[in-house]
């Protein structure tokens, strides 16, 4: 999930996004070549989405907050909707996808495998079980096993 300098970045970002009326999703950061660029997902309080408006507004506050927080810090900054095949960050985030796909790939292997995709029929404090399509028993996979999982959306397109 989250790596500690991530939720560093995350609390100090958080305030910013709420202030709008927004939920903070999740973020992802990385460093290359001494340029740190922070991808920042923001999401309505329902879960329905924002609009490309709402991304540059939270953009605009989220760059004044870090020329007053880390004005030192050369931070190249996205913010985006977390979209249909979103990444999971929190373990809290899981329990509104039950019975829904999700990929999961995990740091060490389970059962010899690394990667999982299955229907998610279970969450709890530790873990969250799959049932994966040619296995009978599910699939558990423990929060702190879990290197990176996203959902899958499944479109179902309505023919007249």
């Amino acid at each position: 999930m989250m790596q500690s300098m991530d939720k560093q970045w995350y609390s100090l970002i958080l305030p910013a996004v709420e202030a709008l009326g927004l939920r903070l999703w999740g973020l992802k950061m990385s460093v290359q070549h001494e340029q740190t660029s922070l991808q920042i997902y923001i999401d309505s309080p329902d879960a329905r989405g924002v609009n490309v408006d709402q991304c540059s507004e939270a953009s605009r506050q989220i760059q004044a907050l870090l020329m007053v927080e880390r004005p030192e810090a050369k931070v190249l900054l996205e913010v985006s909707s977390p979209g249909l095949n979103r990444h999971f960050f929190f373990c809290e985030q899981y329990q509104d996808y039950l019975g829904q796909i999700v990929d999961v790939r995990s740091k060490e292997m389970i059962a010899g495998q690394g990667h999982f995709r299955g229907t998610l029929l279970k969450v709890t404090e530790q873990s969250i079980y799959l049932q994966m399509e040619d296995q009978a028993d599910p699939i558990v996979i423990e929060f702190e096993n879990i290197k990176k999982a996203k959902l899958i959306a499944e479109i179902v397109w309505n023919k007249k």
